[in-house]
């Protein structure tokens, strides 16, 4: 039941994580604490940086209870599985819901919105999970498999952007190997070969009506997770500077271009293309106060 059913209730730590960061945050641009932070010298990296310190903290906090309560309880899973790839399929996985829980922040206006916004993402996710982990993923092995239509492999493509679509990848390729399986010809429980770091990085075949798939390892639903972290992570600071609100006066769109305020950035002119970047994520300055 763990194996078959943990790909969609094990996300449910990190999409509370998720859920209140972003009402939390979205807080505290409408209630203007955000604006009053600035106005004594706070800049967007130091208020950013230590959301994702909090969300960082949460994130581990309930990856090591939830591994924890697993390893308590005798579950398979856990019990025959690495702690090492259990921990950063977890953490890796929170930290990229925290992420989108800032770029969504840059788009709602209200803690009440944001509310909304977040109970919805998180029914949804948790109904499309249990679609997911239909047939012990099966549903997900699918979509590797060869030959592939071309409308298959965009569908891929985009689920891959999604977080929880590699968290269920990943988590049910551990769970193949790590708990144990009914042989139904044989009328027997197999147990399974179990789990190991090193494991992160073979392929796992798959029999699945009479088609037989080579799924990839592992470790590239890790690295897809950590790719969605930074694309969400970039967006939200590209929006938070760019966008206008209660914070101060947004950047040019194509500031990371070095277009608006002649490529200046924070009182200084900007002739390198680091430089010319940076002027996204600096202090949000009126034109008139650049020198």
């Amino acid at each position: 039941m763990v194996a078959q059913q943990g790909g969609q209730w094990y996300i449910l730590p990190a999409l509370i994580v998720f859920y209140v960061l972003l009402v939390e945050i979205v807080g505290e641009k409408e209630s203007r604490l955000r604006l009053g932070m600035r106005t004594m010298g706070l800049r967007n990296g130091a208020f950013w940086g230590s959301w994702a310190l909090v969300g960082l903290a949460y994130s581990v906090l309930t990856s090591l209870i939830l591994i924890g309560t697993g390893y308590a309880a005798g579950f398979e899973y856990f019990a025959r599985s690495s702690f090492g790839a259990n921990f950063a399929l977890f953490v890796i996985f929170g930290m990229s819901l925290v992420a989108l829980a800032f770029l969504l922040s840059t788009l709602v206006d209200s803690a009440k919105l944001a509310q909304t916004v977040g109970l919805a993402a998180v029914l949804l996710s948790f109904v499309f999970q249990g679609i997911l982990s239909a047939g012990y993923g099966g549903l997900v092995d699918c979509l590797w498999m060869q030959p592939i239509l071309d409308w298959v492999l965009a569908i891929r493509y985009i689920m891959q952007l999604y977080p929880a679509f590699n968290f269920s990848k990943c988590f049910f390729d551990i769970a193949q190997m790590a708990t144990s399986t009914i042989d139904a010809r044989a009328g027997k429980v197999l147990p399974g070969p179990g789990f190991h770091w090193s494991d992160l990085h073979k392929t796992r075949p798959v029999d699945f009506f009479g088609f037989h798939i080579q799924n990839p390892p592992p470790s590239q639903s890790i690295l897809l997770m950590l790719g969605d972290l930074v694309l969400f992570a970039t967006l939200a600071l590209y929006l938070d500077s760019v966008m206008p609100g209660q914070h101060g006066s947004p950047q040019h769109p194509m500031c990371c271009l070095g277009v608006g305020w002649q490529g200046r950035c924070c009182g200084r002119k900007q002739t390198t293309p680091l430089g010319r970047a940076a002027t996204c994520f600096c202090s949000e300055l009126d034109p008139t106060d650049v020198l």
